[in-house]
């Protein structure tokens, strides 16, 4: 049975699925706003081994975004 952290992790991937698409003409801000999105989600669980892996995957969304652009 899914606990309250799935559920709200459900709730906000379906919302973003079924938003229009954007285009992001700054190069890595796609990175950068998923990372933003995962703090969120960070910041509704729980558990403290599920918010350090969001923010840890929050932290790698960031690298790559910045790294995106630095292209």
């Amino acid at each position: 049975m899914p606990d309250d952290s799935s559920r709200t992790l459900h709730f906000h991937v379906a919302g973003a699925v079924s938003e229009d698409v954007v285009e992001h003409p700054i190069p890595g801000e796609h990175y950068r706003e998923t990372a933003r999105w995962l703090r969120e989600i960070a910041g509704e669980c729980r558990y403290d081994g599920e918010r350090e892996e969001f923010l840890r995957l929050a932290e790698l969304f960031d690298c790559r975004g910045y790294a995106r652009a630095a292209q």
